[in-house]
């Protein structure tokens, strides 16, 4: 409680003394209000998963391979044996999202299609609250005909009363009685919020507090961790930059009745 006593000393005092610095960076302009995750896996897998639903008796294997790539040197190898003409392959990983109405974004490349679209498997891609399981939980997107490097896509629209983890995954299904290799690389999953954001909890621990002030006060003047999951959520008087008038308004907010933080600071 120390700590939290004399920051606020420190500020209220530059408040009051009107001696509030201007050095360069400490107005933190938003740039974006787009929270996103790449990954081309040239260090790995990442947070990225293998999984398949497939028969018992049939192999197949996800990894990583130099044979070819769209970005960097690295991309991955997803071969499986069709032999019995059904099942999938997939990399899948965990999302935590903050509450709200999410705009979730799953972007891939893939190559190495068919001959023909006769025999091209499909694409398969899943957002979603439960870990994927089967074939069967995910949607078909296209048909890889393309032996060239594909961009892909599939978006889904992810409502949230309370802050949660959701399941995100991108693959092949078989579909002709061969074995086949595709390569997929560079993933970017993006989550635009569209509406309401609790706009001063920078720290994200789902409660606006002194310990907001603390960790805004860090960022703008010890280049401390941008607030989270998004700079935005910082800009709680909604002047489209995150600065010290920010840390003013909470402490108003908290300390002093004033107005709360704004409803939508990342509209």
């Amino acid at each position: 409680m120390k700590k939290y006593n004399l920051v606020l000393i420190v500020i209220l005092t530059l408040i009051g003394a009107s001696v509030i610095p201007t050095v360069n960076g400490l107005n933190k302009v938003i740039e974006s209000k787009i929270s996103s995750e790449f990954e081309s896996f040239e260090e790995g897998f990442g947070p990225w998963t293998p999984k398949a639903h497939m028969p018992d008796t049939l192999e197949w294997f996800i990894s990583r391979t130099q044979e070819t790539a769209y970005d960097g040197e690295w991309s991955l190898n997803y071969t499986a044996d069709g032999s019995f003409d059904w099942g999938a392959v997939w990399m899948q990983r965990e999302i935590n999202l903050t509450n709200g109405t999410w705009d979730v974004n799953l972007e891939f490349y893939v190559s190495g299609g068919a001959d023909t679209p006769i025999n091209a498997w499909a694409v398969i891609s899943y957002i979603g609250f439960d870990e994927p399981e089967v074939w069967m939980d995910f949607t078909t997107i296209a048909y890889i005909e393309n032996k060239s490097w594909s961009l892909f896509d599939y978006q889904k629209i992810i409502e949230l009363n309370v802050p949660k983890t959701i399941w995100v995954a991108f693959g092949f299904r078989i579909n002709w009685e061969t074995w086949r290799t595709y390569y997929f690389d560079s993933v970017t999953i993006s989550g635009i919020p569209d509406q309401d954001n609790n706009c001063g909890d920078v720290n994200d621990d789902n409660s606006v507090d002194i310990d907001d002030i603390v960790y805004l006060i860090n960022f703008i003047f010890s280049n401390g961790v941008e607030p989270l999951p998004q700079i935005c959520i910082g800009d709680v008087n909604y002047d489209e930059q995150v600065d010290i008038d920010d840390v003013v308004y909470l402490i108003n907010y908290i300390f002093a009745g004033g107005l709360a933080p704004v409803d939508d600071c990342c509209g």
